[in-house]
């Protein structure tokens, strides 16, 4: 009877792995993952974690995840961020949530089609015209998506300076 037992438990784990394998194979797996680590006095305040995806279109989707459970405050900063982009880096789509340092509520998104951007900022929602190089950046964190500005501006032959959206402009 034990026997029957450890072999009907063996079949379904069985079962249960080959399903969770092939919904992993319709996620197309990370080309890149890394952390930052935050420090304060030597002390760790938090982490940041991000995945880069290629999908069969050649986009990218990177996300991003900044958690610093340390942080002196009463609302712990936790944002969570995702930019879509093409294969250029050129950004298609970006949303950024969640609470950051000085109990700043990131609650933005953008979406681009064609030489428009319609921009949901903080409850404020407008549309606007596209110049040829721009970049999606709001707050300071994730680090994640400054590192995806350097590698657009790398790419983009390093202008002088890029137009950012919701607001802004960057100089590397």
């Amino acid at each position: 009877m034990i026997r029957l037992y450890s072999i009907a438990f063996f079949l379904l784990l069985a079962f249960s792995l080959g399903n969770s394998a092939n919904a992993q194979l319709k996620t197309s797996p990370p080309i890149e993952s890394g952390r930052f680590r935050f420090y304060e006095t030597k002390q760790l305040r938090g982490e940041e974690t991000y995945e880069i995806r290629a999908d069969n279109n050649g986009e990218l989707t990177i996300q991003a995840r900044t958690e610093l459970p340390f942080a002196e405050q009463e609302k712990k900063p936790l944002v969570n961020a995702t930019l879509r982009t093409k294969f250029d880096l050129t950004p298609l789509a970006f949303e950024i949530k969640g609470p950051t340092l000085l109990d700043i509520d990131e609650d933005t998104s953008v979406t681009v089609q064609g030489n428009t951007a319609r921009i949901q900022d903080r409850g404020t929602t407008n549309t606007i015209d596209l110049s040829r190089n721009f970049f999606t950046l709001s707050g300071y964190v994730p680090l994640t998506i400054e590192m995806m500005l350097i590698r657009y501006w790398l790419a983009h032959g390093q202008p002088a300076s890029i137009p950012l959206l919701p607001k802004g402009e960057a100089f590397v």
